[in-house]
């Protein structure tokens, strides 16, 4: 059938138009030719999977948070600098439950409020998993300008300075030390022990401790305006300081007021936390060593200890103490592969560890070792198995004694605002 006069024009008129296009384009040069293809396909990806208009709308809503979020930490920001006590606190919440429990004891015991206090978390992802514990237990604290690890980081200018983390070197010059009149730092470092002169509670310690790592050259910072402005308070909260204060126990729960759902909380993470090794690959590795080996520091050492030797006593006084079996070689050889790991172990680590899991074996009536025959350990995140559950009548019995471990974080809150123990 032949086209009818009306589409034949149609058709010549599409194919004119084809040739002046593709002859415009040869005219304009073969790179920007090439960047109206870039171009093309670039919009033609854009709005896959939706209008054009829907994109718009959901860029501008992101575009709108973003916007939003900024401006209110910049209003923060102002009313911060307009108060007379402008408080930083540079904590790292997660696999240690202390850094929550002291930030929920400021708050209940009303020496932070959320206009004049920001809170910097260290770590990645653990800003997330303390919303989520602070929504269960601490809804206040919702209400504080809390910034993590991939937040934009503002500049400050606090009066009062407390470090109960590791790596507040990575905010670098955002921390401005202008107005700064208190600092608490919990750690070992020698200079930080040497800035606290002054500090009556004071207890040297010669030892490495976690929160050191990451944090010279802003105890640097402070010592050189120190030298300056002799007007700083500083106070380094020791690791030999906190292990002589055991704050979380039972006593001291009830002491404080703590909650049962908290104390729960509390009673799992230092079950889990006493058990469970640090993972051999964890980026802190090299403080795995401490916490086993008395020598070094030995923090989870003696936990086990007293729960053990607490454990004994109520047995003997019962009279139904039954001889210790030895080590397993299994044991034996989980203890060996785990040691074998750890960077520059001591000599004597391996005899520690041995002795250490065979009081857990006695605590949890079963050995300490995964289904690969490894010792159980913590994750390199801190959040394997839960060893609570997996462990029923050892956490009953950890949980008896009433003896759970040192609170560091807690106990340097409490030294900071001056608070009676």
């Amino acid at each position: 059938m032949p086209l009818k006069k009306k589409n034949r024009r149609t058709q010549k008129n599409n194919i004119n138009k084809r040739v002046q296009k593709m002859t415009k384009r040869k005219s304009l040069g073969k790179n920007t030719r090439k960047n109206l293809r870039k171009k093309k396909k670039t919009r033609t990806r854009r709005f896959r999977g939706g209008s054009s208009m829907g994109h718009r709308l959901n860029s501008g809503v992101r575009n709108g948070d973003t916007y939003r979020k900024q401006k209110h930490l910049e209003s923060f920001l102002a009313r911060l600098d307009e108060q007379e006590k402008s408080i930083m606190i540079w904590t790292d919440p997660g696999a240690d439950i202390d850094d929550e429990i002291a930030l929920w004891y400021l708050v209940k015991q009303k020496k932070i409020r959320p206009e004049n206090t920001i809170i910097f978390i260290g770590g990645k992802g653990k800003k997330n998993s303390f919303i989520t514990w602070i929504n269960k237990h601490c809804s206040e604290l919702n209400e504080y300008m809390i910034i993590g690890e991939n937040d934009d980081k503002p500049d400050v200018f606090p009066t009062d300075l407390i470090i109960i983390a590791p790596g507040i070197d990575s905010l670098g010059d955002k921390i401005h030390l202008d107005k700064l009149t208190r600092v608490s730092f919990q750690g070992s470092l020698q200079l930080a022990q040497q800035l606290a002169i002054n500090y009556s509670y004071l207890m040297e310690d010669g030892r490495a401790a976690f929160n050191d790592n990451g944090s010279v050259e802003t105890i640097t910072k402070i010592k050189n305006k120190s030298d300056i402005d002799s007007d700083i308070d500083f106070k380094c909260v020791t690791t030999a300081e906190c292990n002589n204060k055991l704050l979380f126990s039972d006593a001291n729960f009830d002491r404080f007021n703590i909650p049962e759902a908290i104390r729960e909380s509390i009673r799992q993470t230092v079950f889990q936390n006493t058990l469970g090794r640090m993972h051999p690959d964890h980026p802190y590795n090299k403080f795995a060593e401490g916490l086993i080996n008395p020598e070094i520091k030995g923090a989870n050492y003696e936990i086990v200890k007293q729960i053990y030797e607490s454990m004994k006593k109520a047995e003997e006084q019962a009279a139904e103490q039954a001889a210790e079996p030895p080590p397993t070689q299994k044991l034996i050889l989980a203890v060996q592969a785990y040691v074998k790991k750890l960077p520059n172990p001591r000599d004597s680590t391996e005899g520690y560890l041995l002795q250490m899991c065979r009081w857990i074996r006695y605590i949890i009536k079963a050995e300490p070792l995964d289904k690969d025959d490894n010792l159980i350990n913590s994750g390199i995140d801190g959040n394997s198995q839960k060893l609570y559950i997996k462990y029923p009548e050892g956490y009953n019995n950890f949980t008896q004694v009433g003896i759970y471990s040192p609170a560091f974080d807690l106990l340097t809150v409490i030294r900071h605002f001056n608070i009676s123990l």
